[in-house]
C-alpha cells in the first residue's frame, strides 16, 4: 500500500470512529442518561462502560500485536471530542486510555499484566493509576506493607484495582491494588463537575505479588506513553466541549432580545464569538497536529507541553466567557450550558496549568526555568 493510500485509509479509519461517536452521544448519551451518570456513586455506569467497550474504544490505545486496535492517537482525538461535547462523566481518559496505555508500554509483560489488559479492553476490569505525586505519603515497610494516604486518583472511583509503582535502587515494580484487598480503603470523592474520583488509605496493607518488574527507564517510557495518550484524549474531550458550549452561547444570544434586537446582533457579542471560535479552532489543530507527531514516533515533549497549556488557557477563556454571555442563567441547573461550565473550569486546571505547561515547554526548550516565571 502507498504512503497516500495509507494516509486514506487511516483518515477514513478515523471519520468512522468520529461518526460512530456522534451517533453514541446523540442516541446513547442523553440528558437522562449523563443525570443517572452523575448520581451514580461511582460516576460511571456499567451499561455504558459496556457500550464503549462493544464500540472498542477501550481497546484504542492499545497495539493490535496486544489484542488492541491500533494504539493511535489520532484515532482517540477522534473518539473523545464527540464525547466531550456530549459530556461524558464516565473516566474514559484515565480508565479507558491511561490505563491500559500503560500496560501495554510495558516491555516483557507477564501474564497477570496480559490479562489485566484483555479485562480492561473487553470492559469487564476498570483500572486507575496512582500517580507517583498522589502517593507520595505512603510509606513501605521491610515486611512488604505499606501505610498511608493517598491524594485524588481521577477516575479511581468504583475501579477494581488501582495501579501503583515503587521504585527501589534503579529498579520499579509495579502492582495491582485489588478494590477488596484487606487493609486498603477507597473513599469516593466528588468533582466539581460531577465527576467521580477516589482517595486511598492503606493501612499495613501486604502487597500483593508483584503485576511486572522493570528498569526506571523502561517505566519511565512507558508512563510518559501513557501520560501523552491521555493529554491528548483529555484535551480532545476539551476542544468538544469548548465547540458545544460556543455554539449554546451563540444560540441563546440569538434567541435573547435587548433594545428591541436580538443580542447575538450587537458587534460587540459578535467579535466575541468569533474570537472563541478561532481559540478553539486554533487548540483543535494543535492537539490534532500533536497526535500526528506521537503516532508518527516523534518523541517531542514541546509540543505535549504547548498542548495542553494552550487547552488550558483556552479552556479558562471559553468557560468564563460562556458564564458572561449568559449572564447568572448560566451557572444554574436549568441552563444547559452549565455542566459544560463546570467541565471546562475544571479542565483548565486538572491536567495542569498554563503555567504549569509553559514551564514544562520553557524548560524542554531552554532549561529548567522556575514555575513562578509565568505567573
Amino acid at each position: 500500500m502507498t504512503s497516500n493510500a495509507s494516509d486514506d485509509a487511516l483518515r477514513e479509519t478515523r471519520d468512522m470512529l468520529a461518526e460512530s461517536a456522534r451517533r453514541f452521544a446523540e442516541r446513547g448519551y442523553g440528558a437522562d442518561v449523563r443525570a443517572a451518570s452523575l448520581a451514580h456513586p461511582e460516576g460511571c455506569l456499567p451499561g455504558v462502560w459496556a457500550q464503549l467497550a462493544e464500540m472498542g474504544w477501550l481497546a484504542l490505545a492499545v497495539p493490535e500485536d496486544l489484542g488492541g486496535f491500533g494504539g493511535r492517537a489520532a484515532d482517540l482525538c477522534a473518539v473523545a471530542e464527540p464525547l466531550g461535547a456530549a459530556g461524558l462523566n464516565e473516566p474514559f481518559a484515565e480508565a479507558g486510555v491511561r490505563a491500559p496505555a500503560l500496560l501495554a508500554a510495558l516491555p516483557d509483560p507477564s501474564d497477570a499484566v496480559a490479562r489485566l489488559l484483555a479485562g480492561s479492553m473487553a470492559g469487564e476490569l476498570r483500572l486507575a493509576c496512582i500517580a507517583a505525586s498522589a502517593a507520595r505519603t505512603w510509606t513501605a515497610c521491610q515486611d512488604g506493607q505499606i501505610t498511608g494516604r493517598s491524594d485524588i486518583v481521577p477516575g479511581g472511583a468504583g475501579a477494581d484495582a488501582w495501579l501503583w509503582a515503587r521504585a527501589e535502587a534503579g529498579e520499579v515494580t509495579l502492582f495491582a491494588l485489588a478494590r477488596d484487598l484487606p487493609g486498603l480503603q477507597a473513599r469516593a470523592c466528588t468533582l466539581v463537575d460531577g465527576q467521580r474520583a477516589v482517595r486511598l488509605a492503606a493501612q499495613s496493607v501486604t502487597l500483593p505479588a508483584p503485576l511486572w518488574k522493570g528498569s526506571t527507564d523502561a517505566w519511565r517510557a512507558a508512563v510518559a506513553r501513557a501520560d501523552a495518550l491521555a493529554l491528548l484524549t483529555h484535551s480532545a474531550m476539551g476542544v468538544g466541549a469548548m465547540r458545544r458550549a460556543r455554539t449554546l452561547t451563540q444560540d441563546y444570544l440569538s434567541t435573547r432580545r435587548q433594545f428591541g434586537q436580538t443580542v447575538v446582533r450587537n458587534q460587540v457579542v459578535q467579535h466575541r464569538l468569533v474570537d472563541l471560535m478561532v481559540e478553539i479552532e486554533e487548540a483543535d489543530a494543535l492537539v490534532q497536529a500533536t497526535a500526528e507527531r506521537t503516532d508518527a514516533g516523534i518523541d517531542d515533549p514541546r509540543w505535549l507541553a504547548a498542548t495542553g497549556a494552550t487547552l488550558a488557557a483556552a479552556a479558562r477563556h471559553v468557560w468564563q466567557e460562556t458564564v458572561q454571555l449568559h449572564g447568572a442563567i448560566g451557572i444554574t441547573q436549568e441552563c444547559e450550558a452549565a455542566p459544560l461550565v463546570r467541565r471546562l473550569a475544571l479542565a483548565s486546571v486538572q491536567h495542569g496549568t498554563e503555567a504549569h505547561h509553559l514551564a514544562r515547554l520553557a524548560d524542554a526548550s531552554l532549561g529548567p526555568v522556575p514555575l513562578h516565571a509565568f505567573h
